[in-house]
């Protein structure tokens, strides 16, 4: 390969590279919610692909999430490689997400019963 095809070779990479970053930056749980005009939870500072996957403690889990309770508040956001998770640090957080937004956050269609 001469070193006007080598020249042509690294450019077609970088592009593809480029390319190929804009996608998955694009297919983010942070670019979704962006571009739907919503906010996520606050929470620890997520790597670009992996999230929050090597801060999120292996063991002593209480601790670290009172810790990121007190730090960010009742409701935090992580994100563990893809997985989008919400941590939730009081029991009125709790209460008001689960109980009176179920049909909100739980994904589901809500069934209405005929006796409802």
């Amino acid at each position: 390969m001469n070193n006007f095809e080598a020249h042509h070779a690294l450019v077609g990479a970088i592009a593809i590279a480029t390319s190929a970053y804009i996608y998955l930056a694009s297919r983010t749980t942070e670019a979704k919610a962006k571009r739907a005009g919503a906010r996520l939870a606050p929470g620890p500072k997520r790597m670009f692909l992996l999230g929050n996957l090597l801060e999120f403690p292996k063991d002593r889990w209480l601790e670290t999430f009172t810790s990121w309770g007190k730090q960010y508040g009742d409701v935090v956001y992580l994100n563990l490689a893809g997985v989008p998770m919400i941590i939730l640090s009081s029991l009125e957080a709790a209460e008001d997400l689960v109980g009176k937004r179920a049909a909100v956050y739980s994904g589901r269609p809500y069934a209405r019963m005929v006796l409802d």
